[in-house]
């Protein structure tokens, strides 16, 4: 069992110069948690809807996506519904900086982005997503099942030696 220190901020405190409190741990930050709201559609998304609560001293070292659970849990969240997490790297808009996070890979991902970013953004959604994610095969892209019976004949003869 891995020790996490994260905590959620209390709504009437003020807001640390992240800079400051993680001097020294580059592996830390600060998620601001975008939750309760959905996407609008691509071109020019937002995220409407919209609580924001700040957890603070997320270790990156230890940080599993099934701590984001967790978090949104003490926040209030409660449903049962299945919830897709994404980042937004901060130098690219959200149309193009949104990058699911639901796996080690992702996690991989983005801790790098820690050592320059403090306040790192993930945005929830629940029940559905209409981000393109890994979960969803690309736009325009119809996977179909083909219910052909297999030919006993082989598909190709062999040419004579």
């Amino acid at each position: 069992m891995v020790l996490t220190l994260w905590n959620v901020r209390s709504k009437c405190s003020e807001n640390p110069n992240l800079i400051k409190a993680y001097v020294g741990l580059s592996n830390v930050c600060t998620f601001k948690i975008h939750h309760g709201g959905m996407f609008t559609k691509y071109t020019r998304r937002r995220y409407v809807g919209e609580s924001i609560d700040y957890v603070d001293y997320v270790d990156m070292d230890v940080f599993s996506v099934h701590e984001l659970d967790d978090m949104l849990k003490e926040i209030g969240h409660i449903n049962g519904e299945p919830i897709y997490y994404h980042f937004l790297i901060l130098e690219i808009d959200i149309d193009y900086g949104l990058l699911p996070l639901g796996n080690d890979s992702d996690v991989l991902l983005l801790s790098k982005h820690v050592s320059n970013h403090k306040d790192i953004m993930v945005y929830s959604e629940h029940g559905t997503t209409i981000v393109h994610t890994y979960f969803m095969s690309p736009s325009k892209v119809v996977l179909e099942e083909i219910n052909e019976p297999i030919s006993p004949e082989p598909i190709r003869e062999s040419l004579p030696v």
